[in-house]
């Protein structure tokens, strides 16, 4: 348990079996690896009833991802926590389908923009700590930015309110996704298109270049590199141990899912990108370190609660209309009008979701190595609600 959370008493799906991993694997599919955690063999009749509750969340999780089955396609990791501890986790499909291997809760994948919360929440420590902060104009830090960007500072680029033009498209004209690019290139671009397309603070627009942007601003405030910031500030206090952020793509992934594209026919093909700029993207993590970083959005058990109010904080335009989007995280409330903070990501290759609901206290992780997954957010309301609503 999470310190710094309230005990209260386990409802019956929070009692889980470590001995049901291979009744509800076989259950869900062959090439599925789905188990749900927890205690020693019940003994009572009361523990029994909630083992059986247990099992049976379980299997319906599992069934959320039965079309996955085998490891002749590639698929996705799921979890779910409850109060912050794990009562679900799984795999489902391939994560090489021309090895055979098969996905697992370890096996790691390229998060995409789900690394916006991480790079948020690594500027936020270094604002606490006085090296940075929100009203900085980023000419401070980048020198060589055009003087039309003079009025932008951190804080828009936290909110997405800064009117950078995206550095994607002119990036893709020189060099294409698959192919290797560099931060440099990427800077180069952008520093290109001296032109904002709204002045700072007057319009909302989601902006990879700002992304990227404050992972070179936290590397020369640090004279760190990037990477090596947000393990020491964000992944290590959190304890993240399987999650980094990617800045060798000749060095393969350890436990690494592989991408994949569905081609016209049916068949799946490698798709990666080998782009190398990072703060917007490039985080590499598993479903059960995601759920460890939702749990810290709702205690701030290490960042502490200024990095948590600030990441939870609205963004509010200069005339006064606030966003559903903070500092690296997205803030919506569901259908049923629940509390939902949390990020997407999308990538060649990949895709993810991680959610937490704080008033209910249950958290859910899905990444996926199927590019253009359209099916993840029915995946994630469908997983959750066995815990929302069981």
């Amino acid at each position: 348990m999470t310190a710094g959370r309230s005990q209260v008493p386990a409802p019956p799906w929070r009692v889980l079996l470590i001995g049901l991993a291979a009744v509800v694997g076989a259950a869900a599919c062959s090439g599925s690896d789905a188990t749900a955690d927890g205690a020693d063999q019940p003994e009572t009749p009361s523990e029994r009833t909630e083992a059986d509750a247990a099992a049976q969340a379980a299997d319906d999780a599992a069934d959320v991802f039965a079309d996955l089955a085998g490891t002749d396609r590639p698929g996705c990791a799921a979890a779910v926590s409850v109060e912050g501890e794990v009562v679900f986790s799984g795999g489902f499909g391939a994560a090489d389908v021309e090895r055979g291997a098969p996905i697992t809760p370890t096996t790691r994948f390229d998060v995409a923009s789900v690394s916006k919360s991480l790079t948020a929440a690594t500027t936020l420590v270094l604002v606490e700590n006085g090296v940075l902060s929100l009203d900085d104009s980023i000419g401070t830090w980048l020198p060589e930015v055009p003087e039309t960007w003079e009025e932008v500072t951190v804080d828009d680029l936290l909110h997405h309110t800064s009117g950078l033009p995206p550095y994607e498209p002119a990036l893709a004209e020189q060099i294409p996704e698959t192919a290797a690019s560099t931060p440099d290139d990427a800077l180069a671009v952008l520093l290109a298109q001296p032109d904002l397309e709204f002045e700072p603070g007057t319009d909302w627009e989601y902006s990879n270049s700002g992304y990227f942007l404050l992972s070179l601003i936290v590397a020369r405030a640090t004279g760190e590199e990037f990477a090596d910031v947000v393990a020491s500030q964000v992944l290590e206090p959190v304890g993240m141990a399987d999650t980094f952020v990617r800045t060798d793509w000749d060095e393969p992934v350890e436990d690494g899912a592989a991408g994949y594209a569905v081609a016209e026919n049916g068949s799946v093909v490698p798709y990666e990108s080998r782009w190398a700029q990072n703060g917007d993207g490039a985080a590499w993590s598993t479903v059960l370190d995601l759920l460890a970083w939702a749990d810290e959005w709702e205690t701030a058990a290490a960042l502490g609660e200024g990095v948590q109010r600030e990441m939870q904080t609205p963004a509010v335009l200069d005339d006064g209309t606030a966003q559903d989007y903070g500092s690296g995280l997205e803030l919506r409330t569901d259908e049923e009008g629940r509390t939902v903070i949390g990020h997407s990501g999308e990538w060649l290759g990949y895709s993810s979701l991680v959610l937490l609901h704080p008033d209910e206290s249950v958290a859910g992780a899905i990444t996926c190595n199927i590019d253009g997954d359209d099916t993840i957010e029915d995946r994630m309301a469908d997983l959750l609600d066995i815990w929302l609503e069981g």
